[in-house]
């Protein structure tokens, strides 16, 4: 079950993520949760428990976005993407190097640390 936390927001921060939020339709609360979670993604590997380590060294983009992906590539290589949908193809392709990148660095870290397995 998620645990309620208090935190002081500068005023800075506040008032970007209300005009983030309002410019995307969602609750200040969702923007906040939503930018905590990312920023959580993006500890350092190195710094990464055991556990997580394995479970980012197996780490893929999601099935509907590898599906879209794919289809956008196709599609890009028939030289049928318009400017939309090159836009969401580049969008997806720092997704998915993003997350490669990280894959490579926890299955780096993992063999340093001797876990295993790393295949599977």
């Amino acid at each position: 079950m998620p645990e309620m936390v208090k935190l002081p927001l500068s005023e800075a921060v506040l008032r970007r993520a209300q005009a983030y939020a309002e410019h995307t339709k969602h609750t200040l609360e969702e923007v906040l949760l939503e930018w905590l979670d990312r920023a959580s993604g993006e500890i350092p590997v190195s710094l990464l428990p055991d556990d997580d380590v394995l479970a980012l060294s197996k780490a893929a983009i999601d099935d509907a976005q590898q599906e879209e992906l794919s289809r956008l590539i196709f599609r890009n290589h028939e030289g049928l993407l318009d400017d939309a949908g090159k836009a969401r193809l580049d969008e997806l392709m720092i997704v998915y190097r993003h997350v490669m990148a990280r894959k490579t660095e926890a299955i780096k870290i993992a063999l340093e640390r001797g876990l295993g397995p790393l295949l599977g």
